[in-house]
């Protein structure tokens, strides 16, 4: 599963991110932070959060609520908790 998220996280990084949302209004180092959702086959599909650094990414977050909504409160949740 890790392989499958990192090769999507670097396809969208490469295609322009055209298939990503914003997914948070904290930013990270001054970086904005990106979601999509990704189908991870036998376990369903996700959403993943992540932010991009000198064309590095960081994934910062993955989770099976597909609910926007629903991802972005946890995620929030997850980056108070981080600190």
């Amino acid at each position: 599963m890790q392989t499958e998220i990192l090769e999507a996280v670097d396809e969208q990084i490469n295609s322009g991110m055209s298939k990503t949302k914003i997914a948070a209004h904290e930013r990270i180092n001054g970086r904005s932070i990106h979601e999509f959702r990704l189908n991870l086959g036998t376990i369903g599909s996700a959403r993943v959060a992540f932010y991009v650094n000198n064309q590095l990414a960081t994934v910062l977050f993955v989770s099976t609520d597909l609910q926007k909504r629903t991802f972005t409160d946890e995620l929030e949740r997850f980056l108070k908790e981080r600190g």
